[in-house]
C-alpha cells in the first residue's frame, strides 16, 4: 500500500528521502520515521491511497435479478431461480470485496505508521 504525503508548509521539505514542494503531494510506498515525525510536527499530512485491486469485481451476466435474499431452488429446474441466485451472490461478493479492500488499506496504513514510530 502506498501513502500520499502533502506538504503543509510554504517552503520545500526534504523528509524521509522525499522532496516535496510547497503545497504539493507525493505518493510513496513506505512512510519513514522522519515522515512520521514531520506529521507530528504539523509539516505534512499523510493519508492512505486506495488499495490496488488484486481481484476484479465479478461481472454478472446471469440475466437474473440481484437481491439480498437467495431464492429457494425448487425440485424441478427453473432457470429464473438459478439466475436470480447467481446474480444475488455476485452482487454480495462485490460488496464484500470492496469492504475488505478498504479494511486492508486501513490496516496497512496503521501498521506502516506504527512501524515508522519504532
Amino acid at each position: 500500500m502506498s501513502v500520499t504525503v502533502k506538504n503543509l508548509t510554504s517552503g520545500t521539505l526534504a523528509v524521509g528521502g522525499l522532496t516535496i514542494g510547497a503545497g504539493e503531494t507525493v505518493t510513496t510506498d513506505f512512510m519513514s520515521a522522519s515522515v512520521s515525525d514531520a506529521v507530528d510536527a504539523g509539516y505534512v499530512s499523510v493519508s492512505p491511497t486506495k488499495a490496488s485491486r488484486t481481484m476484479n469485481k465479478l461481472t454478472d451476466s446471469s440475466g437474473g435479478t440481484a437481491s439480498t435474499t437467495l431464492v429457494a431452488i425448487s425440485a424441478t429446474y427453473v432457470q429464473a431461480e438459478v439466475r436470480d441466485s447467481i446474480a444475488s451472490l455476485a452482487a454480495q461478493l462485490n460488496v464484500a470485496k470492496l469492504a475488505i479492500d478498504d479494511l486492508n488499506a486501513q490496516i496497512r496504513f496503521l501498521e506502516q505508521r506504527a512501524d515508522a514510530r519504532v
